[in-house]
């Protein structure tokens, strides 16, 4: 009787390691996620312009942000306010950027 009990113990055994792998996991993706806006902020320049560059969103919100800052001496321009909306949305899309990089890192090396 006791290799069915045996058996479903072990069946147990492999459910809570599949489970704790995949919680593991789990935590690996949100810390990827919630470490992405620390590692933007350490990038170097011409990292920034290489990843602005792979995507034509990136290149189209740093496009708008320049087009705000040469027209701050003009005096229809909306000022300030639109440099920061552009760079705030240039950021945004940076930071999707490095979330989605840092999760495929962590992706490839579970693979």
């Amino acid at each position: 009787m006791s290799a069915p009990y045996d058996y479903q113990a072990h069946g147990e055994q492999i459910r809570h390691a599949q489970i704790a792998g995949l919680d593991s996991y789990e935590k690996q993706i949100e810390r990827a996620a919630t470490t992405a806006s620390d590692d933007l902020a350490e990038t170097e320049g011409r990292e920034l312009f290489e990843m602005i560059a792979k995507s034509d969103d990136l290149t189209e919100r740093l496009d708008r942000l320049l087009e705000q800052v040469s027209a701050m001496g003009v005096g229809e321009a909306a000022g300030h306010d639109a440099i920061i909306a552009a760079a705030g949305r240039l950021f945004s899309g940076l930071l999707q950027a490095q979330i989605g990089e840092n999760v495929r890192d962590v992706i490839a090396r579970q693979a």
